[in-house]
């Protein structure tokens, strides 16, 4: 769990940091409409990278869980995130294919979540 936390604090890190990037070098560079993709796939980059961190404080779900969790929300982020980010720098529009596979991984894993965090209810 530890290497999963360590993972989630990093790209939370990198979510920061791709953020200030987007504003202070790209903003000149892009477009208006390819500035717009790269802050959605820096939102939601930021937003699960949080989300991942807390699945560590939750002490209702097993350790298989939060383990699990974090890996599947984190390859999500790549697909998502990493999607959108390499679409904004202009990689072909093909590359928008992969955006909702990232999307899914995150709401499968999050529907699973949310069944592990209800299931148990002997746990406190």
């Amino acid at each position: 769990m530890r290497a999963a936390a360590g993972v989630a604090f990093a790209n939370l890190a990198l979510a920061v940091m791709l953020g200030a990037f987007g504003t202070h070098a790209l903003q000149e560079r892009l477009a208006p409409d390819q500035l717009q993709v790269w802050r959605v796939g820096q939102s939601y980059h930021m937003g699960v990278a949080v989300a991942v961190l807390a699945l560590f404080g939750m002490p209702f779900l097993t350790d298989k869980a939060k383990r699990g969790g974090a890996w599947a929300l984190l390859a999500g982020t790549v697909l998502f995130a990493g999607s959108l980010y390499a679409l904004a720098l202009g990689a072909p529009r093909v590359a928008g294919a992969i955006t909702p596979i990232g999307g899914a991984t995150w709401i499968v894993t999050l529907l699973v979540l949310a069944v592990a965090a209800v299931r148990d209810k002997g746990k406190k």
